[in-house]
């Protein structure tokens, strides 16, 4: 039986289908139960009769956040079509064990107010993936693409984010298990990554460039690994460097790291037993103010 969206309704309005039940599964009793998943479609995407949502250019994030309220308390996906989505405030999740999920950087999500991307609190198994942020203005605040507080398990994976964010990504107050995956950072407004209280993070793949403040920064974050960065050019304005860690336990091993202007990689004195290991710095500096940590096989 084939499971098909209806043409899409003026822009907030489901797409409906009598196959379908209110939460998007098949009805029949028969049928297997098949996980939801909802098709948000921008102003300007091509083919936007598979989309249960249509953006009309303005605070798109109204129509992204009905389609993750939509999905089922079980969670689901959400996929968001090519196309620029115009932003005036936050896309906020409102359950957990939700995947948003772009078409690469044909997808481009626009935060033209003062407020975060995405902003995830107290919900956990979140992804979100594929897909271009950009802040095209310059906040009075301290705002990040993605946020993230007292959440377990959060993905960010393949996201490019641009422009005036304060933070690409900050996750703090007990954020554990984080992932963040080949994503890249050029030239925001501060820092590339930030975490704070979240421990087992796993950084890994990711390109970031000129980020004034720092490019990398964990602080009380334990048992991280850091590993496999490219980081350029960051702290030219801050203390911290390319990458720097006041957590217990981590690694740092096989980044590639220049133009540090502080220090490229930097082990600060709350810092207990982090292994550094297999990094390449050009032309920078390795600083180890723990007094605990071992440094092996670094090239500088």
């Amino acid at each position: 039986m084939a499971i098909t969206h209806a043409t899409v309704k003026a822009h907030g309005d489901r797409g409906t289908h009598d196959e379908w039940n209110a939460d998007h599964v098949v009805a029949e009793p028969q049928q297997p139960r098949l996980a939801t998943t909802l098709v948000v479609a921008a102003s300007d995407s091509d083919n936007t009769e598979q989309a249960d949502y249509l953006c009309d250019g303005t605070a798109d994030e109204v129509q992204i956040n009905l389609a993750i309220s939509a999905l089922p308390a079980t969670g689901g996906k959400v996929i968001l079509l090519e196309g620029t989505f115009k932003l005036a405030a936050t896309v906020a999740f409102d359950k957990g064990s939700v995947i948003v999920q772009g078409m690469g950087c044909g997808t481009i999500i626009e935060q033209t107010g003062e407020a975060r991307g995405f902003s995830i609190v107290s919900f956990d198994n979140i992804v979100i993936r594929d897909m271009h942020l950009y802040a095209s203005v310059i906040p009075a605040g301290i705002w990040a693409g993605v946020f993230i507080q007292d959440s377990l398990h959060i993905t960010v994976e393949n996201v490019k984010f641009t422009g005036h964010w304060s933070n690409g990504i900050y996750a703090f107050d007990s954020s554990n298990y984080p992932r963040f995956l080949n994503c890249f950072f050029d030239t925001l407004d501060d820092l590339g990554i930030q975490i704070i209280e979240a421990d087992f993070a796993l950084i890994e793949g990711n390109v970031i460039l000129s980020c004034p403040e720092a490019g990398i920064v964990c602080n009380v974050s334990d048992w991280i690994i850091v590993s496999k960065n490219r980081v350029s050019n960051c702290g030219t304005v801050g203390l911290m460097g390319n990458i720097s860690t006041t957590g217990d336990y981590g690694i740092i091993e096989s980044n590639s790291l220049e133009g540090g202007v502080n220090q490229d990689i930097w082990i600060q004195v709350a810092a207990d037993r982090t292994l550094v290991h297999g990094n390449m710095i050009f032309g920078g500096t390795l600083t180890d103010n723990s007094a605990t940590s071992t440094l092996a096989d670094n090239v500088l």
